[in-house]
């Protein structure tokens, strides 16, 4: 007895064709589906790529605009600090030149036939001249950081002053001397117009430069000290 064959259990070729083409679609859906995936996932990283080169560029941007604006400052700078140091050059040198004219006419003197007029010359020439040491003094101080050379310019000031008030009080004593000279020559007396003439200016000029022989003597010294300050100061620059 022959055995019988069950063909509804048997899959046609249509059949097994269909299930092939299914596991083909699906695998390649799957394969695409990823692929799709990785692409997406590129396509975020290259644009997050952009954004950091974007950024990073933007930065370069940024550090060369501060960088060209700190170039211009530190040329400012540059220029100012020239500037000031002229400037601070000039005040000292002018400062000890000022001062050593000043001392070659720190005399004071009394020439027959001066008058009122010639002693308040004398005295408006000396006041500008110390008015002259007084701004460039300031000036030092204003513009010069250097403690040492402040100080060495703030004593030799100091030494200056004392003789400066000095031959301006001998001065206005002179003048007012001139003045009675006048009257007594005009009233015709003659022993106070002499008195006044040979005997009190004369005192008063020995009794000043008695008083400033030795501050004048402290003055050199000091301004020889400034000055080899100064030229130290400048030769470290």
């Amino acid at each position: 007895m022959h055995e019988t064959i069950d063909y509804i259990n048997i899959p046609t070729w249509g059949a097994l064709v269909i299930v092939a083409v299914q596991v083909i679609v699906g695998a390649f859906v799957y394969r695409f589906s990823k692929y799709m995936g990785k692409k997406g996932e590129y396509q975020a990283m290259k644009e997050e790529i952009g954004k950091i080169t974007a950024t990073i560029e933007g930065i370069k941007q940024n550090n060369a605009k501060e960088l060209e604006g700190l170039k211009s400052q530190l040329t400012i700078l540059t220029s100012q600090k020239t500037i000031i140091f002229e400037d601070a050059k000039k005040a000292l040198y002018d400062y000890y030149v000022i001062l050593n004219r000043y001392i070659t006419d720190i005399d004071v003197y009394y020439n027959d036939g001066d008058t009122v007029d010639i002693l308040k010359e004398r005295m408006n020439v000396s006041y500008n001249e110390g008015i002259k040491i007084t701004s460039c003094i300031s000036m030092i101080q204003l513009i010069v950081s250097d403690e040492i050379i402040v100080d060495s310019a703030r004593t030799v000031f100091d030494k200056f002053n004392k003789i400066w008030k000095a031959k301006l009080g001998l001065l206005l004593d002179i003048k007012e001397q001139l003045k009675e000279l006048e009257e007594y020559k005009t009233s015709n007396n003659k022993r106070k117009y002499y008195e006044i003439k040979e005997k009190t200016i004369p005192k008063l000029i020995y009794d000043y430069r008695e008083a400033t022989d030795k501050q004048l003597d402290e003055l050199i010294d000091v301004m020889n000290v400034y000055q080899s300050d100064v030229n130290a100061f400048l030769n470290n620059l």
